[in-house]
């Protein structure tokens, strides 16, 4: 609770120093209740209500914000461990072209820019040197990965660190270069091993901080037509390359479009972790399809993917139909793990201008998982109705149910309220007028 006191105090001397005339308050309460059956044993279940409570504020003015986004959560039901929960997904002041230079973000806040992602509890800078140049560095504590309200209290071995560089060659072309650090501490556990005399001894096991350390370049194209993005990822740690990725569109006329994607990848494990003591293999995929529109209410797709191992092959197709209100695809697998034929459609329909809008969903597939294994099949249903009398509110019913060779009958309701709201403050002069 460390940090939510900080971002009160924080937030409290944010509001006495900026004047209220000017402020913009918005965001969005969202209430929603999950309810599940769980089959605990052979003759009967245990039932589940979990509640949530999602809350997301921005205040503020264009120079100067705080945003925040919380989510409470309790089972109704059953006591479950470490309930009530309370996560932290964001919370931030932005302080906008400070001293004409640079922005700031200070706070837990969500990183996503080339080979950077994650959530940290720290600062961003960000600035434009030049109307082509744009740089981002940030640097922080890692957020626990359940999001909970505090802070690791290691923070030399649970921190991140990076930077972003996006340079824009023309209108048409951008190159882009990338750098992370990052480090998440292991929890050291006791375990028997021998010891010199070959006997078992309880010994303490720490790996120490689990690394990750990231060197990544792309670039892009786009005309009209065309679609070009091409990306390479080089790991300092295990010292090669992790990732090549090339992908293109061309649109051959305004009604066919033709894809083809090339991928070379290597598993993104963590050094100092019990995965990497593990010989690491490489994958090649690749993809290629093409996009169809007979009208402006119905396409068709299509694609082919394969997946090369060092010692196999797997490959997919993908063909689909979608309408204005309805879609429907069948996919086929073929690999070393089995074979499957899948089904699946989804019917929306909105009715009295977009105010009530009912939902249907199917998938069925029959696979196997090798070869002379009798096929298994699983079926999945869902059907739900959105409801929207004003532009504040909303409310959401989705109903699933899944039969396989686990749970023979298993049946899941979820439902939702959201609310949004907005207020700008006006000076007390302003509001007697």
């Amino acid at each position: 609770m460390k940090l939510v006191r900080t971002g009160m105090v924080f937030l409290l001397l944010f509001g006495l120093h900026v004047p209220l005339s000017g402020q913009v308050l918005d965001g969005k309460l969202s209430t929603s209740f999950y309810g599940w059956e769980r089959q605990d044993t052979a003759v009967g279940g245990t039932q589940y209500l979990r509640g949530y409570e999602n809350v997301q504020v921005n205040f503020g003015t264009g120079s100067v914000s705080f945003h925040t986004y919380l989510q409470g959560s309790s089972d109704f039901r059953n006591k479950m461990s470490g309930d009530p929960r309370l996560k932290m997904f964001n919370t931030y002041v932005d302080m906008r072209d400070v001293a004409g230079l640079v922005d700031i973000r200070l706070g837990r806040q969500q990183v996503y820019a080339g080979v950077n992602y994650g959530t940290v509890d720290g600062v961003k800078l960000q600035a434009a040197p030049s109307s082509k140049l744009r740089l981002m560095v940030y640097g922080g504590g890692l957020a626990p990965a359940d999001l909970r309200t505090d802070f690791f209290n290691n923070l030399g071995d649970n921190f991140q660190v990076g930077g972003h560089l996006l340079y824009q060659l023309s209108s048409r072309a951008h190159l882009s270069l990338s750098y992370m650090n990052r480090h998440r501490e292991s929890k050291p556990y006791e375990a028997f091993r021998y010891d010199v005399n070959m006997g078992l001894v309880p010994t303490m096991i720490d790996y120490g901080s689990r690394a990750n350390q990231y060197l990544s370049f792309s670039g892009d194209y786009a005309t009209r037509e065309l679609w070009l993005f091409g990306r390479v990822d080089y790991d300092f740690n295990f010292e090669d390359l992790s990732r090549l990725e090339l992908t293109s569109r061309y649109q051959i006329s305004p009604v066919l479009g033709l894809v083809a994607e090339g991928y070379y990848r290597k598993s993104q494990i963590a050094y100092n972790s019990y995965f990497s003591l593990l010989e690491r293999s490489a994958t090649g995929e690749f993809v290629v399809g093409a996009d169809y529109a007979i009208n402006e209410n119905l396409n068709l797709l299509f694609r082919y993917s394969g997946v090369v191992y060092e010692d196999d092959f797997g490959m997919r197709v993908i063909t689909g139909v979608s309408c204005r209100y309805l879609t429907f695809s069948y996919t086929k697998d073929l690999s070393y793990d089995g074979e499957l034929d899948g089904f699946s459609g989804r019917f929306r329909y909105p009715i009295l201008d977009g105010k009530l809008v009912p939902n249907l969903g199917a998938a069925y597939s029959r696979y196997a998982l090798a070869d002379g294994i009798e096929k298994l099949s699983t079926l999945a249903l869902s059907g739900g109705l959105t409801i929207r009398p004003w532009k504040m509110i909303s409310m959401d019913v989705q109903g699933q149910y899944l039969t396989n060779r686990i749970y023979s009958s298993d049946m899941r309701v979820f439902a939702r309220v959201n609310y949004w709201f907005a207020n700008t403050f006006s000076s007390i002069k302003e509001g007697a007028q």
